[in-house]
């Protein structure tokens, strides 16, 4: 074991205090006179105490790595030893005052330089040393199994620390205080730190305290253990080991042929204030639609104002998970409902989720269009029928080719044709798709038709200007109009935009958070729904390598939800993947052998939008019971499908594992999820926020998606949704976009 240079400046300062130590202790003893001792009692506790401090310091320089508790005693108790010695010598100028000061100088350097020697140990940016080796401890025993060959709890630690310095978030903050907790929490249960425990009592403690309760330290538990998976197999050192072949070494790279890479945007960097005709807030699939549809109508000039960065496929994706989820993920990926139950994925970057997402493409349901014009938000059908007919022209939709399906998704084709059910085949935005399979992580050789290659290019030939990495502050107003957009840079630089006409496209969650900022609150964040899915893995005897393939494939549609496939690469799918441990390592290593479902539901629209007293945009959701029931009928539904497809087991992505191998077995389900808490539940479609109403006791936007009580201020995105479209809405929301710019120009 090499030390770094601060590591041995740390074995350096405890050598100096060791021999201190026993310097001042010896001269106590042997060369200080009765007077000098003052009271002998004292005398004799202070060189027992020097005596102990200096064996502390000699014991601990030998292991700086290893010697965690000792270092943190040392510490404790120079502190504790200077704080006594300044209560007995506070009245007078006597030695007992110069020892403690000298005992909290130790105290604070020896805290400066442990605290460095972690620091560079761990290559640290952004946690602080204790929180690293918080996550050091879980790591160590997370990952087991012989698989530290690969990776250690050192390699880890520094992962999740590059992880989390490479993109900026408010919601990092809660990480930071979550490792902390991790840290202390035995403390409360009269335990030493976690960090001080030896692996096998963290193992018992981990299963005493965290996997057998419930609420705040299970959440806690699963979102420390899911940082760990995803750091350790969105490593590539570690794909081998779970039989994962990347991209360019399949025989479909192979194959691909070669397609010329399409030209870059150009996109604005501010200088000055901005004075523009039309402001689009927001670069996704509603902000780019509209853009090139007001420009082309209206022929006035249209700037696209988008949050996250332009980023540029074929130069800045890797394929890696740990790469793209930070560059074009909100927060990282890390964005969650308050309660913790919920992740919500959405794109950040310019082209929005279009960029992340799976390219599928439905049109809204009709029952869906006949709820919203009950609600007030009458839609002409004719001419939203014509707007849908538009989008799929220009994004080239169209059935998926066959040959890019994975043997894991025609699995579920064949469990649905044993049980007499219809599957369908996915239509998709996708021209001369490869089957990759990390339309998630973005698709580097353009195969996806994102709005960065139709829509933004073609409004970009109109003269629209976009400004990448542009976060929109607040929008002020004056009586009924929207005057001037209050913006910051990537560099904080502060600059505004003045438009005549102000269209607010940000997502269903920015969008109704940038109006709350500005003052406008009128049932702003109500009626918040998503698409909720969780994941199902089916194992099965032989090798599929369903990740050989495009990851969403063919659905069902029932009455309660719809099925889909869908299959990660394996970052993504260990975080799904239910056991702790062995058995986590386990599955994992059956990874070909999986095939991969979900059911999805269309939720109740009961969640809220809300700004906290920090600022901050948090979404209050609690999943209805009826929604829940919905999806565990999908559950048992889905279960069936694959057993009848051959599964030896289907297992549901759950805190407490379950495996269900025969129909007998589906009753495990309705037993051991009592509380949305108990599935791991995710959404990469929220909806809702800004509803749209004639009304304006319930719709923040009318039907012409004019906010109400406003001449120039209007919203369009899958915020105006007043119910789930209970699809994946995509498609709806570029042709609503289209349909809208009809009413906006």
């Amino acid at each position: 074991m090499v030390l770094t240079k601060n590591e041995q400046q740390l074995k350096n300062i405890l050598t100096i205090w060791s021999i201190l130590f026993l310097a001042v202790g010896i001269w106590i003893g042997f060369f200080s006179t009765p007077t000098e001792r003052r009271i002998e009692t004292l005398f004799w506790i202070t060189g027992t105490i020097l005596i102990v401090l200096s064996l502390l310091s000699a014991v601990a320089r030998t292991g700086v790595r290893h010697h965690v508790v000792l270092l943190d005693v040392l510490k404790f108790a120079t502190f504790c030893y200077g704080i006594v010695l300044l209560i007995v010598g506070w009245n007078g100028n006597s030695p007992e005052l110069m020892f403690g000061i000298a005992s909290l100088v130790v105290c604070a350097v020896t805290i400066v330089f442990h605290s460095r020697a972690l620091r560079s140990r761990f290559n640290l940016h952004f946690l602080s040393g204790r929180q690293a080796l918080a996550f050091h401890a879980l790591a160590e025993v997370t990952m087991v199994g012989g698989e530290y060959e690969i990776l250690s709890a050192d390699d880890l630690t520094e992962r999740i620390d590059r992880y989390l310095s490479s993109f900026t978030s408010s919601r990092k903050f809660s990480l930071r205080i979550a490792l902390l907790a991790l840290e202390y929490i035995p403390l409360g249960f009269l335990r030493p730190p976690l960090s001080w425990m030896g692996a096998e009592d963290r193992i018992l403690f981990i299963k005493k305290r965290f996997m057998n309760s419930k609420g705040a330290l299970r959440d806690l538990i699963r979102g420390m253990k899911q940082m760990v998976y995803l750091v350790y197999y969105g490593d590539p050192k570690t794909h081998a080991s779970v039989g994962f072949v990347p991209f360019e070494d399949r025989e479909r790279f192979r194959a691909m042929k070669p397609k010329e890479d399409p030209a870059e945007l150009h996109v604005v960097v501010p200088t000055n204030d901005i004075i523009t005709d039309i402001c689009v807030i927001g670069s996704g699939a509603a902000g780019a639609v509209l853009a090139y549809n007001l420009a082309k109508k209206t022929k006035r000039k249209v700037t696209i104002l988008e949050r996250g960065p332009y980023v540029v496929p074929q130069r800045d994706f890797t394929n890696l998970e740990t790469d793209m989820l930070p560059r074009l993920y909100t927060d990282g990926g890390l964005q969650l409902t308050q309660d913790f139950d919920l992740a919500i994925l959405q794109g950040a970057c310019v082209g929005g989720t279009t960029v992340v997402n799976n390219g599928i493409c439905f049109r809204v349901p009709d029952d869906v269009l006949n709820e919203w014009e009950g609600i007030g938000a009458g839609i002409d059908r004719s001419l939203l029928a014509d707007s849908f007919t538009d989008v799929e022209k220009i994004i080239r939709v169209k059935e998926l080719d066959h040959d890019l399906v994975g043997k894991g998704s025609m699995k579920f084709v064949d469990g649905c044709k044993q049980l007499n059910l219809e599957a369908q085949w996915v239509h998709t935005n996708f021209e001369e798709c490869v089957g990759s399979g990390y339309c998630n992580l973005g698709c580097k050789y353009n195969r996806k038709l994102s709005m960065l290659l139709n829509y933004l290019p073609m409004a970009a030939e109109l003269g629209v200007e976009i400004v990448p990495d542009c976060t929109v502050m607040k929008i002020e107003t004056d009586g009924r109009k929207a005057t001037k957009l209050i913006c910051s840079g990537k560099q904080k630089n502060k600059y505004s935009v003045t438009a005549k006409t102000v269209v607010v496209a940000a997502g269903a969650i920015a969008s109704s958070g940038l109006l709350m900022k500005s003052g406008i609150k009128k049932n702003v964040g109500t009626r918040v729904s998503f698409n909720i899915a969780t994941p199902m893995h089916a194992e099965f005897a032989e090798r599929l390598n369903t990740f050989d393939g495009v990851q969403m494939c063919c659905y069902l549609k029932n009455e309660d939800c719809l099925l889909e496939t869908t299959f990660n690469p394996p970052a993504a799918s260990a975080l799904i993947m239910p056991g702790w441990f062995e058995e986590h390592t386990a599955r994992m290593k059956r990874y070909p052998f999986l095939a991969t479902a979900a059911p999805v539901v269309g939720s109740k629209p009961n969640g809220k939008i809300k700004r906290s007293i920090f600022g901050s945009i948090d979404v209050d959701y609690t999943m209805d019971p009826q929604d829940l029931v919905r999806l565990k009928k999908g559950m048992q539904l889905l279960s069936k499908i694959f057993l009848a497809a051959g599964a030896t087991c289907v297992m549901p992505s759950m805190f407490e594992t379950i495996a269900i191998r025969s129909e007998a077995d589906l009753h495990k389900i309705d037993e051991s999820i009592q509380k949305p808490e108990d599935v791991a539940l995710s959404s990469a479609h929220p909806q809702g926020g800004n509803p749209m109403s004639n009304d304006p006791a319930v719709g923040v936007v009318d039907t012409n998606f004019k906010i109400h009580g406003f001449d120039n201020l209007y919203v369009c995105d899958a915020s105006i949704f007043p119910t789930s479209v209970r699809v994946n809405p995509q498609l709806t929301i570029m042709a609503m976009a289209t349909y809208a710019a009809q009413r906006i120009a």
